[in-house]
């Protein structure tokens, strides 16, 4: 193994799927351990394993440090519905971070192509998601191009989640 040994592709094998299921759970931040879990196994799993979600996921020497699973969400609109980078303190600040996005960017617009959920007339799509207020993943997605759109409890009462979006021109 190298140091760096990075690698990244579609979540398309049981084994894949468990881990990432694994690595979600392990991650899930600071939302409610209960309701977290029960979307991952009633909602996000099975969507990945149905084709109706896509997950993309990295690797470092064999262990899962990231993780973007994509949802169309209607013409010329996805959802990133989650996103997780967990790496080695000694990778991070090298733009592990943007490099995943930017691959979650191409592939969501890939996932509305293959559905027939870009209008011909359309120059661009819409990349959306939500994450927390005033935190250091909405500041990265900001700073990665992404605007507020709007802010709601989405999740938990009393916890203000910011509603992004991002258009991604179509080449």
């Amino acid at each position: 193994m190298g140091k760096y040994d990075l690698s990244f592709d579609l979540v398309d094998r049981s084994r894949q799927v468990n881990q990432l299921a694994a690595f979600m759970r392990a991650h899930r931040g600071p939302y409610n351990e209960v309701q977290h879990n029960a979307w991952l196994e009633d909602i996000c799993i099975p969507g990945v394993n149905s084709g109706e979600r896509r997950a993309l996921a990295w690797w470092q020497n064999g262990r899962m440090i990231g993780d973007a699973v994509l949802k169309a969400a209607g013409p010329n609109t996805a959802e990133l519905k989650n996103f997780r980078v967990a790496s080695p303190q000694w990778l991070q600040g090298r733009g592990l971070g943007a490099f995943m996005l930017r691959q979650a960017t191409v592939e969501a617009t890939e996932l509305l192509v293959e559905r027939g959920l870009v209008s011909n007339e359309a120059n661009a799509v819409t990349l959306m998601l939500d994450t927390l207020a005033d935190s250091s993943a909405a500041a990265f997605f900001a700073y990665q191009g992404f605007r507020e759109v709007g802010r709601a409890e989405l999740y938990t009462p009393g916890q203000q989640e910011v509603i992004m979006e991002l258009e991604v021109p179509l080449e």
